[in-house]
């Protein structure tokens, strides 16, 4: 049995409020970015048009931001430690934990599986090291 299996809540709980967050800090940004090219709420409000200048660092916000945060979003991506190669032998390993597969794992496995998780081999599968974050 998967320690994890028993902490589904947890983890349904914990992604709700780190979706909360998120949302929250996006909005944030974009009312910053909107700030510091110069929308003003009261001209949209009264159903007027932005200045040009506004209305290019609004077009600027929508070209560039997804660029940045794609090029970030591929930088974290890379430095995390799990390609595919990795994956396959994580899975491997859980499928020999749930005794649907058995045999010794090799060192070279063990060595991916500690570098993906952090933990030594042997402290992989104990319950108080389920959902920390490290």
């Amino acid at each position: 049995e998967m320690v994890i299996s028993d902490w589904s809540s947890d983890v349904c709980s914990s992604d709700l409020f780190v979706r909360k967050i998120a949302t929250g800090l996006s909005s944030a940004v974009i009312g910053i970015l909107l700030g510091l090219v110069g929308y003003s709420e009261t001209i949209a409000a009264a159903g007027g048009r932005q200045s040009a200048s506004t209305q290019a660092g609004i077009a600027w916000i929508y070209v560039l931001a997804p660029v940045i945060l794609m090029a970030a979003t591929l930088a974290f991506a890379r430095l995390y430690p799990m390609g595919k190669r990795e994956l396959e032998i994580v899975q491997k390993e859980i499928a020999r934990r749930r005794g649907e597969q058995s045999g010794a794992a090799t060192p070279q496995e063990i060595a991916v599986c500690e570098k993906v998780t952090g933990y030594a081999y042997d402290q992989l599968w104990k319950r108080e090291n389920a959902l920390k974050l490290r």
